[in-house]
């Protein structure tokens, strides 16, 4: 029984959404996302106004390119560098210690979201319910933990080109 559904990704809004700890690897990146907004032109978003899911991950095949806000280039491959082919990732950090933890320009082979089962969608923003926030929460402590705890098991899902 698979527990992810998997979907090509086509308009996001990672702005005002949470990322913890990604999983960088030669041949990919996982990132797991809280609130990640899907706008309307979105397949999976069949409403007229941007639509939040609660919980994703974002599968990054083969990165070429990755530079990260005020840390500069991680990785580069490129012959030439085109700005236009680059996708644009953000969100507030919540994870422990990541060189990815700000704003990231990536160029890739592909990029994919991944939704887990049950998942859940609304028009108002989720938000981790953590003391820092000061109560302002609409997503329990111990669900988000569950989530990001599941980042290693993403892997048993990824094409096999990347495997």
């Amino acid at each position: 029984m698979k527990e992810f559904i998997l979907s090509n990704i086509d308009e996001y809004n990672t702005f005002e959404a949470y990322y913890g700890n990604p999983v960088m690897e030669e041949d990919f990146i996982t990132i797991p996302y809280i609130n990640m907004g899907l706008m309307k032109e979105h397949p999976l978003n069949c409403s007229e106004k941007q639509l939040f899911i609660d919980f994703c991950f974002l599968l990054i095949i083969e990165p070429i390119y990755v530079s990260v806000y005020e840390r500069g280039i991680i990785k580069n491959e490129l012959e030439n560098y085109d700005r236009n082919q680059s996708k644009w990732f953000s969100g507030s950090f919540i994870g422990s210690n990541s060189v990815l933890d700000a704003e990231m320009e990536i160029q890739a082979t592909d990029v994919y979201l991944i939704i887990p089962k049950g998942f859940k969608t609304s028009s108002v923003m989720w938000m981790p319910d953590f003391k820092r926030f000061k109560g302002k929460g609409n997503i329990e402590e111990e669900r988000v933990i569950a989530f990001l705890s599941k980042i290693h098991e993403i892997s048993n899902f990824l094409p096999r080109s990347v495997k």
